[in-house]
């Protein structure tokens, strides 16, 4: 399926979600440090959700190969904090979309950044 500008455009919430853990947090099994950057955000478009989703870091998709509408992302943990060794990873769980805008947002997060901005609305 080729994606066109069209196909972007609608309303649409995404949640926020982030951990951070440093690596006592892992030898206790847990970490108390997480909950949700921001709830329910509206969109209106797919191309400035997939651009919030990519600026914040290599991410990885919950279904893997192919889409399942109700799928989310997460991102590779990264060192926020180099002074107490503390990591960062978000998830970001869109709600409402059907399986073409699914589609269309998981192919607008694999694609080359070029390819990418030549997307924007």
């Amino acid at each position: 399926m080729k994606i066109n500008k069209e196909m972007l455009e609608g309303s649409f919430k995404v949640s926020k979600t982030y951990e951070i853990w440093s690596h006592e947090d892992i030898e206790d099994g847990d970490t108390d440090n997480h909950g949700f950057e921001y709830e329910d955000r509206v969109f209106d478009n797919i191309w400035y959700i997939a651009k919030e989703i990519r600026e914040n870091g290599p991410t990885y998709p919950s279904v893997y190969p192919g889409t399942q509408v109700g799928m989310w992302y997460y991102t590779e943990a990264v060192i926020e904090d180099y002074s107490t060794g503390e990591y960062v990873s978000y998830g970001f769980h869109p709600e409402g979309l059907d399986e073409n805008q699914t589609f269309v947002l998981n192919e607008l997060i694999k694609m080359s950044w070029d390819d990418f901005n030549k997307m924007e609305p």
